[in-house]
């Protein structure tokens, strides 16, 4: 009967608030600039965790009559990388809000040079 180890129980749960929090943090870039370092290093750590305890799970399964736990499994995961795809799309969306906001920032100093030495004083 496969049963989903505590270990890898706790890496799903743990990876489902990374994304949660992730969510929230890009979602609300409007009002605040999130620290993508940050952001990637904790995603880092929480996928390679998840990953390793996946792969572990994986080499020790048995065969299980019930497909309810699988499911229940499958269900998990996909929900996982349907997040995913949504904190992608907004990360994206932050990239090309910093573009353009890079761009302002570019033609604001041009304007600046324009003026010369007469901004300085």
């Amino acid at each position: 009967m496969t049963v989903i180890s505590q270990e890898l129980e706790q890496s799903l749960n743990q990876y489902d608030e990374m994304q949660s929090l992730h969510f929230q943090a890009i979602s609300g870039f409007r009002n605040h600039d999130p620290d993508m370092k940050d952001l990637n290093f904790q995603r880092s750590r929480a996928f390679e965790d998840l990953k390793n305890q996946l792969r572990c799970h994986l080499e020790t399964r048995r065969t299980d009559s019930r497909d309810s736990v699988k499911q229940e499994f499958m269900d998990r995961l996909e929900n996982i990388i349907n997040k995913e795809k949504v904190i992608a799309c907004l990360t994206a969306e932050y990239r090309q809000a910093i573009i353009r906001q890079k761009g302002r920032m570019g033609q604001g100093k041009k304007a600046l040079t324009g003026y010369g030495n007469a901004c300085i004083s």
